[in-house]
């Protein structure tokens, strides 16, 4: 494909582009004929807006910000914004945002284009990619009817449902930093901070996401407590259900926020997690556990097999689950 790299077309290069970001294959020596051909390509005034909403999309994944080409694109989609569909829109968008590329001649037209006739067709991955690039670009209060617009499609008559918790996460934390969500339609903001809440209790976050989705909670002022116990409650139940959370990267905790779970779980405050503190905290987050299993857990944290667990061994058995000692 090098060598043929001349006979490649505004489509072709595109795909390649495409192709590599999907694959997350960005070899060093195609990196100049790829974007030669691209620059070409701009200059020829060959690209339809779709096939630089993909490249911009492509290089945003790729990590690679060509300053003067992605001014290219921006001038010569700008026109042709109204002709991209819902994808094409927040792969544009979310490539400039990704690169932190700010487009100052797209984002007026923005506006016009997401609007709530094409909100309402919209997908939960679609709606919070433009989110987060209007979190990037925008300073607060500066597209707040956009901000509302993006909003109705994520209620829970609309896409809300359909969400992820990391596409949760991004909304919660780009209407927390741009000051918009005291103007969310009324229950809106609990509905979300219930949904990601659910499927983290299901699901523990990416430890990113988590530290994202505390400090968006903290700047709402609205408890984020849960997040971090939740976390370690699901690590309790996989020492005994044998699952180890497969990917995911374990946070280290402080003796304070270990303190601040166990009081919490500890709902009788004698300073001790009984079986029936730990059925009531586990049934929370899992109702399907049965009481074989929270008897297990109990167990397989009493070291000194007094029956009920106290701080020190709640601590001893989060070192060894983040381990993968248990």
């Amino acid at each position: 494909m090098i060598d043929r790299s001349s006979e490649l077309t505004a489509r072709s290069v595109s795909d390649v582009l495409w192709s590599l970001a999907t694959l997350q294959h960005w070899p060093s020596w195609m990196l100049v004929p790829v974007l030669t051909v691209l620059n070409s390509e701009l200059d020829k005034g060959a690209f339809e807006a779709r096939h630089m909403a993909t490249a911009t999309w492509a290089l945003g994944k790729l990590e690679t910000k060509p300053v003067r080409l992605l001014e290219k694109i921006e001038t010569q989609v700008k026109p042709q914004l109204g002709a991209l569909d819902n994808t094409k829109i927040a792969q544009l968008m979310w490539g400039f945002a990704a690169l932190k590329y700010r487009p100052p001649t797209l984002l007026p037209e923005l506006a016009t284009v997401v609007t709530d006739e094409m909100i309402r067709g919209a997908l939960p991955v679609e709606i919070s990619s433009l989110a987060f690039a209007v979190g990037e670009f925008a300073q607060p209060h500066e597209n707040d009817d956009l901000l509302l617009t993006l909003a109705r499609g994520a209620s829970p008559d609309a896409a809300l449902p359909r969400f992820s918790s990391r596409q949760l996460v991004t909304m919660l934390d780009v209407y927390a930093k741009l000051d918009a969500a005291s103007q969310l339609p009324s229950g809106l903001l609990d509905a979300w901070v219930l949904a990601v809440r659910t499927a983290h209790e299901a699901r523990p976050l990416m430890a990113q996401d988590a530290r994202t989705l505390e400090a968006a909670l903290a700047s709402l002022e609205i408890d984020a407590s849960w997040v971090k116990r939740s976390e370690m409650l699901n690590l309790w139940i996989e020492s005994v259900d044998g699952t180890s959370g497969g990917r995911r990267k374990f946070r280290s905790y402080t003796d304070e926020e270990l303190k601040a779970a166990f009081d919490a779980i500890d709902s009788d405050k004698s300073g001790d997690i009984g079986l029936d503190e730990l059925r009531t905290a586990i049934r929370a987050i899992k109702t399907s556990t049965d009481d074989e299993a929270v008897a297990q857990m109990l167990k397989i944290a009493d070291a000194d097999g007094s029956g009920s667990i106290d701080f020190e061994e709640f601590k001893e058995l989060m070192r060894l689950r983040r381990r993968g000692s248990v």
